[in-house]
């Protein structure tokens, strides 16, 4: 007869695990897990083995959801993978999976963080003998010395890897950290490059703890917008431990310098300190950082602002832009946040607005849609004035009949 699998109270399961909420979640699931024949304890030990640290928050969700992935991937050392009805049937009802929760590799948070810092430093010192300076002075209409925290990274394939490796790091955490990444080359090996490379870079400060910088959102060279090789228009860092850009947003930060401030949700960085610059912080614009708001973003926005107070959101001014607005005002009034719609002028974003029409113009616009709330708001009490009005007259004749 087969060795008995260990009970699954048996297993060794990290701190953070066991201190979790959702720890009789998670072993309900392990249970069913060693009753289809699964090793759990191997199945975790491999797992804390091969990933990095747990996020302290959602430490039962996050290990779940890796040991998941690690039966399907069905590593030699483990048993067989569990029929698809088991897993199945062993989805997962807590929230999940986080982007962050899927990064491997062995270097802490705080590292990243510090890597990061040690970046940005970089990139800013970059930023004065590159085209990235005039080009914000221009977008922004603001001198070059009153220009917003932002860098150069630049074009150089290795220049930051070379930077950080002469401060002392090695290869391992520039990869964990989502500054360096392997290129793909179409007739060579392939080789370690920067990740952002000939672009204005801005920090992504962490809406927990806003001195930490955990990412960095790019804007390619607008002289190369046509060249098939330049890359997207906007790049993201991607998923590490210490960052998901679908639970980070960029400018949120701003309110804590400008603390009696409206927030804007725009769709891009130049959107947002546009907004920003135009009404001198009574407005602060905070960009989403990709396609759509998620409910993860709408959840830190409603924990930073005042929900009686209504937001803005200020997309391009065509039918994309509209939709955008529509599918963000649906998403923030699921977690308690309303909002309204600036219109902006057709095939304008805020920043082309602020430097083609000028900053008041721009801040007429944002305070618009508050006109538009008065107006619609004025004539609904008319209409229930004419209206009660008319109920009154119809009892009047009722009673002379």
């Amino acid at each position: 007869m087969a060795n008995a699998l260990p009970a699954v109270e048996s297993v060794a399961l990290p701190e953070d695990v066991l201190l979790d909420v959702e720890l009789p979640h998670l072993m309900s699931r392990l249970q069913v897990l060693t009753q289809t024949g699964v090793d759990v304890g191997a199945l975790v030990e491999h797992t804390n083995t091969v990933d990095a640290a747990l996020p302290a928050e959602l430490a039962a969700s996050a290990l779940w959801w890796r040991l998941r992935a690690a039966l399907h991937d069905s590593p030699p050392a483990l048993p067989s993978q569990p029929d698809e009805k088991t897993m199945l049937d062993l989805e997962p009802v807590d929230p999940g999976p986080d982007p962050r929760w899927a990064a491997t590799g062995h270097t802490p948070r705080g590292r990243i963080i510090e890597l990061h810092h040690l970046a940005a430093d970089y990139y800013r010192d970059l930023l004065p003998v590159s085209w990235a300076r005039p080009y914000l002075a221009d977008r922004l209409l603001l001198p070059t010395d009153e220009l917003p925290a932002a860098g150069y990274a630049p074009p150089g394939p290795t220049s930051l890897l070379r930077h950080l490796e002469d401060l002392g790091a090695n290869v391992e955490e520039l990869v964990d950290a989502g500054l360096v990444k392997q290129a793909h080359g179409r007739d060579g090996p392939e080789r370690l490059v920067d990740c952002f490379r000939d672009r204005i870079v801005f920090p992504i400060h962490d809406p927990r703890s806003r001195k930490d910088i955990v990412g960095f959102v790019g804007r390619r060279n607008p002289a190369r917008d046509d060249a098939e090789t330049a890359g997207p228009k906007y790049l993201n860092t991607r998923s590490t431990v210490a960052y998901a850009k679908s639970d980070n947003l960029f400018g949120l930060d701003g309110l804590h310098r400008h603390p009696s401030a409206r927030l804007a949700l725009v769709e891009g960085p130049l959107d947002a300190l546009a907004i920003t610059r135009a009404t001198s912080g009574s407005v602060v614009g905070v960009a989403v950082l990709g396609t759509a708001l998620t409910l993860d973003q709408a959840r830190l926005i409603a924990h930073a602002v005042d929900t009686d107070r209504l937001i803005l959101t200020a997309f391009d001014g065509d039918e994309a832009g509209t939709r955008a607005s529509q599918a963000c005002l649906t998403t923030l009034r699921q977690v308690g946040v309303h909002g309204l719609p600036a219109h902006l002028p057709r095939g304008l974003d805020p920043a082309a607005a602020l430097q083609q029409l000028g900053p008041q113009a721009l801040g007429a616009m944002l305070s618009s849609a508050d006109d538009q709330v008065l107006v619609k708001s004025a004539l609904s009490r008319d209409a229930a004035s004419r209206s009660a009005g008319r109920r009154g007259a119809d009892r009047v004749r009722s009673r002379e009949r």
